[in-house]
C-alpha cells in the first residue's frame, strides 16, 4: 500500500492510518457531521403470537 509506505517514509510527518470503520467511530466521538440517533428493532417472534 502507497499509503503505508509513504506514512513510514524517514522525514514523513507521524501521522496515524486509519480505515472506513475507525474514521466513522472518530467522527462519533466528536460528532463531527454526524448525529446520534436512537434506532429500534421490532422483535417479531415477540409479536407472533398476536399475528397467529
Amino acid at each position: 500500500m502507497h499509503s503505508i509506505k509513504e506514512a513510514n517514509r524517514d522525514g514523513a510527518p507521524q501521522i496515524e492510518l486509519v480505515d472506513g470503520q475507525k474514521l466513522v467511530e472518530m467522527f462519533e466521538k466528536v460528532e463531527l457531521g454526524v448525529s446520534p440517533r436512537t434506532v429500534y428493532e421490532v422483535n417479531l417472534h415477540y409479536f407472533k403470537s398476536f399475528m397467529d
